[in-house]
């Protein structure tokens, strides 16, 4: 039988939400010296790769094996290229690419000498049962939420996912990309945290947001270290903090789109406001002038 000390990793997850920095994050946290993070971005353990995991999520747009190829052949490609320029050991590599999908294999991919940890935006998804068990693997597991004006999000979630083919798409096409369920679902916001706060506890449930990142990264960044309980002083920000990462090309959102998209969400905002506060209460603004 493994040791325990094998099974308390990860030690944190960033857990989402998808198009709000979480590339970001881990472009910044890989460089810390106390913290470890694999060499590939989005694991995708507990919503896709682990076996049965399809029956946990209430969002399957896709054929769950076609999403697992697609990430293994991603996952293979960036293993090939960063081998090949020394930036990942080869036995990780392997371990990665032939090992059976199970918690011993997912918990042999990080080391036990540094706080390691894992991002995955999809587990932002996750059902409380599915935490339970990702929380038995560590009891004193910490998760990072970053999140965005929802409807902002929706739209660079749909500008990434069209790449250079948004400005041809009609309005009924992005319309039906708005109101589909799992992009919906990816902005519900209130029930992640309510999801993950059951079952890991408040403390251990660090809530930032888009507009931080913006404004002011470094701060943001440092504030996740103190969260993480690791060296936040300034030596240990990487010269690189301000850089964009991971992008999508930039197309204003249809005037069109607006009042429909807000009135989405509204509800929510408000919950949300009374939940964590911040920027929440300038996107509900936006929300009650749009509709």
């Amino acid at each position: 039988m493994p040791s325990q000390t094998e099974f308390r990793r990860p030690g944190f997850l960033g857990i989402g939400a998808p198009r709000c920095g979480t590339t970001w994050l881990h472009h910044n946290l890989k460089s810390h010296p106390q913290l470890w993070l694999p060499p590939l971005k989005e694991l995708h353990y507990w919503d896709i790769q682990q076996p049965g995991a399809v029956q946990d999520y209430p969002v399957r747009e896709t054929s769950v094996h076609l999403v697992r190829l697609y990430w293994r052949w991603i996952h293979s490609r960036a293993l090939v290229y960063q081998s090949f320029r020394g930036r990942v050991s080869p036995a990780w590599a392997l371990r990665y690419a032939f090992g059976f999908r199970n918690d011993r294999w997912y918990t042999s991919l990080f080391p036990t000498e540094r706080l390691a940890g894992e991002i995955t935006p999809g587990y932002m998804l996750a059902p409380p049962h599915v935490i339970e068990r990702i929380r038995a693997l560590n009891p004193d597991l910490k998760a990072i939420l970053l999140l965005r004006n929802p409807v902002s999000r929706a739209w660079s979630n749909v500008c990434h996912s069209l790449r250079g083919k948004v400005h041809s798409a009609s309005l009924d096409q992005l319309r039906t990309m708005v109101d589909s369920q799992g992009m919906l679902m990816r902005g519900d916001y209130v029930t992640a945290i309510n999801n993950w706060r059951s079952v890991l506890g408040e403390s251990n449930l660090f809530i930032g947001f888009y507009d931080e990142l913006v404004a002011n990264p470094r701060d943001l960044l440092r504030r996740i270290l103190q969260f993480l309980g690791v060296d936040s002083s300034e030596e240990r920000l990487p010269g690189t903090i301000e850089r964009e990462v991971n992008a999508s090309r930039k197309r204003e959102l249809p005037e069109a789109l607006v009042p429909h998209m807000y009135a989405q969400y509204i509800d929510q905002l408000r919950e949300l406001e009374s939940m964590v506060g911040g920027p929440v209460s300038k996107w509900l603004a936006k929300a009650h002038e749009a509709t």
